[in-house]
């Protein structure tokens, strides 16, 4: 599932921060390491059943790179059913950098915006930290 994710990586796109700063050239990602777990029972909705955590380096192109780290290190989520099957990006954050669709429901933006901020998603996040940051 993690392939298939990473393909459809979006690359050489502009994006800004929420805070309305200046946009930024995102060059492309790059695949750090992943994990998964299963959803808590009572977040199992719209067929989801496992929550997969993709930590990836978003390496900045154009003139960001010149004044920037160069990259930085960030977790996006999917959902998947209890069969493994990928069903789509899991919150805003994470759909705006791949060309994933996710299911055509209007509450799934919403349920994916609360597994983004749940407990589940900052262990799985943390546990896919690098020893060094």
């Amino acid at each position: 599932m993690v392939k298939k994710v990473m393909s459809q990586a979006r690359a050489d796109y502009r994006t800004s921060a929420s805070d309305a700063s200046p946009e930024i050239q995102i060059d492309h990602l790059e695949l750090l390491g992943s994990g998964s777990a299963r959803l808590p029972e009572t977040s199992r909705e719209h067929g989801a059943d496992r929550l997969l955590a993709v930590l990836v380096k978003t390496v900045v192109g154009g003139e960001a790179a010149s004044y920037s780290a160069g990259s930085v290190n960030d977790v996006v989520f999917f959902a998947a059913d209890a069969k493994g099957d990928l069903l789509g990006p899991v919150g805003s954050h994470t759909a705006s950098r791949f060309d994933l669709e996710a299911p055509d429901d209007p509450d799934w933006t919403a349920w994916g915006e609360q597994i983004e901020d749940s407990k589940l998603a900052f262990e799985l996040f943390t546990c896919l930290q690098p020893a060094d940051s």
